[in-house]
């Protein structure tokens, strides 16, 4: 197994089963998350960590299912780069507001040598964005 994807296996359980703190040890600690495409008034976005994981906690108790389908890690040359495929469900349990959307992803990860090593450095996403803006809106982000 490459190290790209056992960081993206380990990625997506923590994810799953809500241990926002530990998905949060998975990222470097300058990284940033990259929204990639904006489109139809839909600004595209970086964020740093604290962000990041805000975003997935965004009110306390607030409870998210998150589902990945069909994903398939697509290696480089280079073994902290890659890019990732899947389709991602969501349902938020107080309002039942469900979000699906075909994503992917550049993830680059911090290399050997570097005290952050194996951490995400970087994740570019790109997927529908109005999708995503209506996830955000039934998030109340």
């Amino acid at each position: 197994m490459s190290k790209l994807q056992a960081v993206w296996e380990l990625y997506k359980s923590l994810l799953r089963a809500g241990h926002i703190n530990e998905w949060g040890n998975l990222w470097s600690d300058n990284c940033v998350f990259e929204v990639a495409y904006p489109r139809g008034g839909v600004p595209g976005e970086k964020r740093d960590k604290q962000a990041i994981l805000s975003f997935f906690s965004p009110n306390p108790g607030e409870r998210i299912e998150i589902d990945f389908k069909n994903d398939v890690v697509h290696v480089t040359t280079d073994p902290n780069v890659g890019f990732i495929t899947f389709e991602f469900n969501a349902k938020i349990e107080s309002n039942g507001y469900q979000y699906k959307n075909r994503i992917v992803i550049k993830i680059t990860l911090e290399k050997e040598g570097n005290e952050q090593e194996g951490k995400i450095k970087e994740l570019i996403e790109y997927a529908d964005p109005i999708a995503r803006q209506c996830f955000f809106q039934a998030l109340g982000v």
